[in-house]
């Protein structure tokens, strides 16, 4: 399932993070989530982590969420339990799908 940051800013504000987002595409085309490392080959599907300061950035293309926070490990472990929680979602509404649930029981 592809995200969008609107949607992790979304999810992070609902989880009682204060953040300040930057958003002038708003793609919903994530795919993954890392933490950034000079040496790492940048993907357009990847949000990337950093620490700047004592605050938590997460950048997609020109896309950014600055959170008043200063653990990057946290955020990224927030986020890959908000992607699993969304993949999980998205197995089982296709899986009922193609058992013929219909749209009132989805």
């Amino acid at each position: 399932m592809r995200i969008s940051m609107w949607m992790i800013a979304d999810y992070l504000e609902e989880a009682g993070y204060q953040l300040t987002v930057n958003t002038n595409e708003g793609i919903d085309e994530i795919q993954n989530i890392r933490i950034f490392s000079s040496n790492t080959k940048l993907s357009r599907y990847t949000v990337y982590l950093d620490q700047v300061d004592d605050r938590v950035i997460c950048i997609h293309v020109h896309d950014m969420i600055y959170l008043t926070h200063n653990d990057v490990n946290q955020i990224l472990n927030e986020l890959l339990d908000f992607m699993e929680l969304l993949n999980e979602w998205s197995g089982t509404a296709d899986e009922k799908i193609r058992n013929g649930c219909s749209i009132e029981e989805l």
